[in-house]
């Protein structure tokens, strides 16, 4: 749990960034790993960082949602407009095709789907 005052959460912060690097470097290929990563440096203005890591992630899954909304977001902090934009037109199709393909049948649910 981070503590309240300043200091001591972003002590502990970077403590957890520290060891989450040492282990993307010995589990480069760990997606949850590297996107859990750029969130905290994104969150300890560390975006440029972040968007080295996201972009290892959307190499490999160019239609993860929660990595395209990071890498936009790094992409703002960091003054990349044009890429931040272009995050955000490849989130915007990718979820607004979610809501508006039909399932294959009308009460399965998206889950269901993806089980046949």
């Amino acid at each position: 749990m981070l503590v309240s005052n300043g200091g001591a959460s972003v002590s502990k912060n970077r403590t957890v960034i520290s060891v989450l690097m040492a282990a993307v470097e010995k589990g480069p290929n760990d997606l949850a790993l590297r996107l859990h990563l750029a969130s905290l440096l994104l969150e300890e203005s560390q975006a440029t960082q972040a968007l080295d890591h996201l972009a290892v992630v959307l190499r490999e899954r160019p239609d993860d949602i929660e990595a395209l909304r990071l890498a936009a977001r790094a992409a703002d902090s960091t003054g990349q407009i044009e890429r931040a934009s272009a995050y955000r037109r490849i989130l915007d199709a990718l979820t607004q095709d979610d809501l508006s393909q039909p399932h294959s049948s009308g009460n399965q649910s998206a889950a269901e789907d993806v089980m046949l």
